[in-house]
């Protein structure tokens, strides 16, 4: 363990009742790699506790023969069998909750309010390979993308510098949000030194970037974005997270999102089911923007699937949803289709106020009854 990564626990042992899952599944990830050795140890021999129950008396012929099998069958197979069950239990225990810790920050993240209707400028920030750049309109749609060389060993201020400040003036952006990875720091200093420099106030925001690189390189991307390299995928990413956390956060691995407890070592099926039921729960808690959201976050929406989704993102292209009633032209979506779904879906600029809100259409006579009757207005 040249890096002295395990090194508390060199000397470790304790009751395995007491020990928390958190240890549980340091120690395992040690062992995996070869820089611990585990072994489960019991307070006493249990051979006369074995030769008892087995009904082996020392008035029997040959019992010494007979307790030297029960010796070498228990140090040989039994206690072998029962150590690896034991650690099969616990590691089992240790990931449940692990789980349970990751589908609580999960939620959390999800819940994260976004900052819609934002023109961003996202960068994906570096040293030796620069900064990548990508300005975004206020629907998340790509504008203009480049690379610039602020930091060490290049030191292009200037030049960075005026890029930079073109990008800003030139799709009248709003915010700029920084990845928290590799030249974090020095990227911000730039940043914020450029905004002194053409005496612009715009402000910033240092995003999490967990998860960016997987899912830059993934076939979500490559499907968004053929036409563009890794790393400028990943500074989209990074700004779309101001604009809809829970929208780019369904496109990665659940494992890659950063913020479990030894989410790497995990049941991939069983984060990834635990992911999709915190985002379903989440999806019809808030309702989404039929107008601008994802299909890879529409598809959560009750009713829906992945192929609804986009036969629904293909049809807004055309023309955006004025009412919930719309969602019935969509080829492959009937009127059970639309009981499950239409309340979940918000239009926010629709001709009907209600279309907004999380009450169903099957509610709107009633609704508007009791408006007429208060004498108010929906709005």
């Amino acid at each position: 363990d040249p890096k002295s990564v395990y090194s508390s626990y060199y000397d470790f042992s304790q009751p395995i009742k007491y020990i928390s899952e958190y240890k549980i599944l340091a120690l395992l990830r040690g062992e995996k790699e070869k820089k611990l050795n585990l072994k489960i140890e019991i307070p006493y021999q249990p051979f006369n506790k074995i030769a008892y129950l087995m009904r082996i008396h020392a008035s029997l012929p040959y019992y010494e023969e007979l307790m030297k099998a029960v010796e070498d069958s228990f140090k040989r197979l039994l206690y072998p069998s029962i150590t690896n069950n034991v650690f099969s239990i616990l590691q089992e225990k240790a990931q449940e909750k692990a789980i349970q810790i990751f589908a609580k920050n999960v939620r959390d993240i999800l819940f994260t309010p976004p900052l819609s209707k934002k023109r961003i400028l996202g960068i994906d920030p570096g040293f030796r390979s620069g900064c990548k750049i990508a300005a975004l309109d206020e629907n998340g749609n790509f504008l203009e993308g480049t690379t610039i060389f602020p930091n060490p060993p290049k030191n292009n201020f200037d030049e960075s510098s005026q890029i930079l400040a073109s990008y800003l003036s030139k799709y009248s952006l709003e915010l700029i949000a920084i990845g928290n990875g590799t030249a974090s720091k020095e990227s911000r200093d730039f940043v914020i030194k450029t905004c002194e420099k053409f005496k612009m106030s715009i402000p910033h925001i240092i995003v999490s970037e967990a998860g960016a690189s997987v899912y830059s390189a993934s076939k979500i991307a490559i499907d968004e974005f053929p036409d563009l390299d890794l790393t400028m995928r990943s500074a989209i990413s990074i700004a779309r997270r101001v604009l809809s956390p829970i929208d780019e956060l369904v496109k990665i691995p659940p494992e890659s999102i950063g913020v479990g407890m030894y989410q790497h070592d995990l049941d991939r099926k069983k984060l990834s089911k635990e992911l999709t039921r915190e985002v379903i729960s989440v999806v019809n808690d808030i309702g989404v923007d039929i107008n601008n959201v994802s299909p890879y976050l529409l598809q959560y929406v009750s009713g829906l699937n992945l192929s609804r989704a986009k036969k629904i993102v293909e049809y807004r292209k055309i023309h955006l949803f004025k009412n919930r009633m719309e969602i019935l032209n969509i080829p492959g979506i009937g009127d059970k289709t639309f009981e499950l779904c239409a309340g979940f879906c918000r239009i926010l600029a629709g001709n009907n106020f209600l279309d907004s809100t999380i009450i169903h259409p099957e509610m709107y006579k009633k609704v508007n009854l009791i408006f007429k009757k208060c004498n108010k207005k929906i709005s």
